[in-house]
C-alpha cells in the first residue's frame, strides 16, 4: 500500500520520529537499571570497568553479548530480549 504524505502528514511525522527518538534516548540505560540497578553493579556482576559498560552504551552495544550467558543465567532475559535491546540501541546510535 502507497501512502502519499501531505506537508501536514509529514510534519507529523518528523515530530512523531522526534519524539521516539528522544525517548528511546535512555532505553539502554534503563535496560541496565531495571536488571542491575546501576552501571557499576552490572560491570562488578560481569566482571569488567564501569568504562566498558559506559562504552557499550555510547559505542558499541554489541559489547555486552559476550556476556549474553551470564546476563540470561543471572536476570530474568532471554537471549533474544538482550539482543533486541541491542540492536534497539544500535539504531538509536546510527540515527
Amino acid at each position: 500500500m502507497l501512502k502519499i504524505l501531505t506537508t501536514q502528514n509529514y510534519q507529523t511525522t518528523i515530530t512523531m520520529s522526534n519524539r521516539s527518538k528522544k525517548r528511546t534516548t535512555n532505553d539502554f540505560k534503563e535496560f541496565i537499571g531495571r536488571h542491575y540497578g546501576t552501571q557499576t553493579r552490572l560491570a562488578k556482576s560481569l566482571g569488567v570497568t564501569t568504562q566498558t559498560v559506559q562504552s557499550w552504551i555510547k559505542d558499541n552495544p554489541r559489547g555486552i553479548l559476550k556476556y549474553a550467558p551470564e546476563i540470561v543465567k543471572e536476570k530474568n532475559v532471554t537471549a533474544f530480549q538482550l539482543m533486541a535491546e541491542v540492536i534497539h540501541h544500535e539504531r538509536y546510535l546510527n540515527d
